[in-house]
């Protein structure tokens, strides 16, 4: 009994680090009158275990338990796991790329043989690509690159008020790596590589080329994205795709010199320098730089402001009103 085939539409995965613009890229690709690009961890919470289909009744309830407590619950319009089950069981044997296709665009209310481009996005694909570049029909890889500086700015905006205490040391490694798996990647024939200040600089010519790399008519609709906004009314953590519901602009991509503090921005800059490099982001402004003894003076500083932070944040909680611990935090640069 053979597996049944998929329809054969491109598979558009959308990846980068977290806040480099792959919520902006997903809606201007969901804006596209023949994209579906549905939000959720589908493809990255399901196939390591499922990359081989669901072949019978056992291992698609399996499946659906798997599905139905992972992120799939925050990514409405969904059916009960019941419904969903009704609409997948008649078509069994599926192939994984079948079982997703029909799932997604089951959700959106289109037929599975529809003429529809479809996708995922999430910063864990690109570590998923070999297994998924195997076992998908048409698959393209569109990485979002975004200077780091600016990422690390738009973290902390978006978290300090959450508390989240950024590490600018373990930050940097994951900056790097993803750098050097992007570097390893960016030859392959399925894989395009775009960096954010482009697509907010020059969309137009950007998504031009993005959609003749994935083999898909280019639609003006991709630049009034903003009404896919209302995707994000009911998320808790709308506040932090504010941007998704402006037009791109230039300004962001140097905000960053602005918004974190000079000491920050130094030790940052010194941690990713190879990478920034790499994909040819610009040196710091004169006005900023300091001597490399100074840097390393600062790194200091910083780790020990960090340590004292957290050790008064969690074995003290109540000299969070204290001045010592604001000015500590304005310090470390998780009020910027």
């Amino acid at each position: 009994m053979t597996l049944d085939q998929n329809s054969g539409t491109p598979v558009v995965l959308v990846c980068g680090m977290p806040r480099s613009g792959t919520t902006l890229l997903m809606l201007m690709l969901d804006s596209h009158p023949q994209g579906l690009m549905p939000r959720g961890r589908v493809l990255q919470t399901t196939s390591d275990r499922w990359i081989r289909g669901v072949s019978n009744y056992h291992e698609l309830d399996k499946f659906l338990d798997q599905l139905y407590t992972s992120d799939y619950l925050h990514r409405p319009p969904r059916s009960s796991q019941q419904d969903l089950r009704a609409v997948l069981q008649p078509h069994l044997p599926l192939t994984y790329q079948s079982l997703i296709e029909r799932l997604n665009f089951h959700d959106a209310s289109i037929q599975p043989d529809s003429d529809f481009f479809w996708g995922e996005k999430t910063s864990e694909l690109i570590w998923k690509w070999d297994i998924l570049k195997n076992n998908l029909d048409n698959p393209r890889l569109v990485i979002v690159l975004r200077d780091g500086r600016a990422i690390l700015s738009s973290l902390l905006k978006a978290y300090s008020t959450a508390g989240l205490e950024t590490n600018l040391y373990q930050w940097a490694t994951d900056y790097n790596n993803f750098s050097k798996r992007v570097a390893a990647l960016q030859n392959e024939p399925n894989v395009n590589v775009i960096r954010y200040e482009d697509l907010v600089n020059q969309p137009l010519p950007v998504l031009q080329n993005l959609t003749s790399f994935l083999g898909i008519q280019y639609h003006s609709d991709m630049l009034r994205y903003t009404h896919k906004a209302g995707r994000f009314t009911n998320d808790p953590k709308r506040g932090m795709h504010k941007l998704i519901q402006e037009d791109p602009h230039a300004g962001r991509g140097i905000a960053w010199q602005q918004e974190l503090s000079p000491h920050i921005i130094r030790i940052s800059n010194h941690l990713i320098h190879e990478s920034l490099a790499t994909w040819n982001y610009s040196a710091l402004p004169t006005l900023l730089k300091k001597s490399t003894i100074r840097v390393q003076i600062e790194s200091l500083q910083y780790k020990t402001a960090l340590n004292l932070y957290l050790a008064l944040k969690y074995k003290m909680p109540s000299s969070r009103s204290s001045r010592f611990f604001l000015r500590l935090e304005k310090f470390i640069g998780y009020h910027v």
